[in-house]
């Protein structure tokens, strides 16, 4: 499905600048943005789970690879005291799991729509099904008799006729 490969792809892509526009920060060491760090990977692993809606599996790969690009990253570049980068680091922790857990419902809830939706046509059609076959005889009923010449095509132009013959057999249950 070509629509698949493009969101795919945009999807790739968005993630992919994100992961640059966040190691340009932590290179760029006397940067004044370097404090926000933090609230950058945080922004990519929500956007990541809310607005790009990636699978679970990739998320929770990908959620796990940011902790750890994090830990590393923040520990040797932010310039934060030890302290506080243990309460970041336990943020960003909270973090990640939260993001998992809202990937996660946010995937569930659209399997189960997508099998709900799939149970409804389906008995639609075996309403559908059910509302045209006697169920004694398993002929059709009134109601595909009316369909079946509904699709006739009885006009002048294709110099068609068609004919008709009704039997009632009364008292039919009893043979």
């Amino acid at each position: 499905d070509r629509g698949l490969v493009v969101r795919k792809g945009r999807v790739a892509w968005v993630g992919w600048v994100q992961w640059v526009s966040l190691v340009a920060l932590v290179a760029m060491r006397g940067s004044v943005f370097r404090g926000h760090y933090p609230v950058g990977m945080l922004l990519v692993l929500m956007f990541g789970v809310m607005v790009q809606r990636i699978r679970f599996w990739y998320m929770a790969v990908g959620s796990v690879l940011t902790l750890a690009i994090f830990t590393v990253t923040g520990v040797h570049f932010s310039g934060l005291h030890p302290i506080e980068m243990q309460g970041t680091m336990s943020v960003m922790f909270v973090a990640t799991l939260f993001s998992m857990m809202a990937g996660y419902a946010l995937e569930r809830d659209e399997r189960l729509s997508w099998l709900r939706s799939l149970n409804e046509r389906m008995r639609s059609e075996q309403f559908e099904e059910m509302s045209t076959i006697d169920p004694l005889t398993g002929l059709g009923n009134r109601r595909a008799l009316d369909a079946m010449l509904a699709g006739l095509d009885t006009s002048e132009e294709t110099g068609r006729s068609v004919a008709i013959a009704i039997a009632d057999i009364d008292h039919f249950k009893a043979y």
